[in-house]
């Protein structure tokens, strides 16, 4: 799947730059369909995903002005609400295509386009002279305008209704800009209804944002204790972790200083008396062991000259 997506990103900008070959190839769609409905699209990153998002991203950035053009990317818009139901990831390339076909489907010829990002930067003419025939200008910009309103419409849906989004008002105040310049008769009936509750949306009060500020008042640092330092400390060696135990500290009187040493006394005597201990059953074990060998030697020449003597005999 991976290979085929790569192959279908190399026909599609093969297509960019011929236009003689149609803008999305079939297989193109069908693999794209098929990846959506294999594969998680809410992972953050997927190896077959991630490529089909990117792809289509490219292709929304790049893709000319021409009918067919356009509706491939209105197809590529659909794609993206399929692939985003879940993660709800922003993909600025939707906005902005959708706000483009909004833009050169209502805006006259005085108007320009500086909202908008390739490819619909330049002038409102040159725009809708590739966009639309002469002879059917008007069904064929009511027909891309009931689309892409109806699109922006479930995008603007699925983005409000994140919480992650808090930019909102922000991201579609372009789209807002023309969908004001919008005649409801230029619109079929489903875009009608699609078109009331989109301006609706995007006519909503945004919430008001605090401005950021430098504190007033400087923090209070964290409160830090100093080291309590003993003037008198006496590194001892025969302490490991070198703490003497006669130290002269505050706290430590006679008897206590006494108790340490009888404790370090009798701590050193129980290790010597163990090593003792050791010492003597190592021994005891050795001497018992050379008793042993030395019997099981008298007794392998008894029985030696046993057999030698009957053998003899």
């Amino acid at each position: 799947m991976y290979e085929r997506l790569q192959q279908s990103r190399q026909l599609a900008a093969e297509a960019r730059r011929d236009p003689s070959r149609p803008c999305l190839p079939v297989k193109m769609r069908v693999t794209l369909q098929v990846a959506g409905a294999i594969y998680s699209t809410s992972d953050f990153k997927h190896r077959v995903i991630t490529p089909a998002l990117i792809m289509m991203a490219e292709y929304l950035a790049h893709c000319s002005l021409r009918p067919d053009s356009l509706l491939a990317g209105l197809w590529i818009c659909q794609m993206f609400l399929l692939y985003l139901r879940q993660s709800k990831r922003f993909v600025p390339e939707m906005v902005n295509f959708l706000t483009g076909v909004i833009a050169i489907s209502v805006a006259s010829a005085s108007d320009g386009l500086g909202y908008l990002t390739p490819p619909f930067v330049g002038s409102t003419n040159k725009a809708r002279e590739f966009a639309f025939s002469i002879e059917d200008e008007h069904h064929g910009r009511s027909k891309f305008l009931s689309m892409s309103i109806q699109l922006l419409q479930q995008v603007a849906a699925m983005y409000s209704s994140a919480t992650a989004f808090p930019a909102f008002p922000e991201l579609f105040a372009p789209a807002h800009a023309y969908l004001r310049k919008v005649s409801s008769a230029d619109l079929s009936s489903d875009a009608q209804e699609s078109y009331k509750s989109l301006l609706t949306r995007l006519s909503a009060k945004p919430p008001r944002r605090a401005i950021l500020q430098m504190l007033k008042k400087k923090p209070v640092p964290l409160k830090l204790y100093e080291p309590a330092i003993d003037e008198r400390y006496l590194p001892s060696r025969k302490s490991q972790s070198g703490y003497s135990f006669e130290r002269q500290g505050p706290g430590r009187n006679q008897a206590q200083r006494e108790m340490s040493k009888l404790k370090r006394k009798y701590k050193s005597e129980h290790k010597s008396a163990k090593r003792q201990i050791r010492k003597d059953n190592q021994f005891i074990r050795n001497h018992a062991m050379k008793e042993q060998l030395e019997k099981d030697a008298a007794r392998r020449k008894k029985v030696n000259t046993i057999l030698h003597d009957a053998r003899q005999g």
